[in-house]
């Protein structure tokens, strides 16, 4: 998957989705475990991480994407074992 300047709103929904299933409540911009919360408002089936306000949304009536990356958390990048 291209970078996260390079994703699509889409793209965005898609790792948020796989993130969250795959990695224990997961966010696909910080990559925090159990971190993200996933509900429904309407049509829109929506994510967000409030560790770094990452939020993407599907809306299943007009097949919209929306995607909003959320800032760097340098403290968690370096728990995790990589550099910043």
């Amino acid at each position: 998957m291209p970078g996260h300047s390079e994703r699509t709103a889409r793209q965005w929904f898609e790792a948020a989705e796989h993130a969250y299933l795959e990695g224990h409540q997961a966010c696909a911009c910080c990559g925090g475990s159990h971190q993200v919360y996933k509900g429904r408002r309407g049509t829109r089936l929506e994510y967000y991480c409030p560790a770094c306000d990452f939020f993407a949304f599907r809306d299943d009536h007009s097949g919209q994407f929306y995607a909003v990356a959320g800032h760097e958390l340098p403290e968690l990048a370096y728990s995790q074992g990589t550099t910043i």
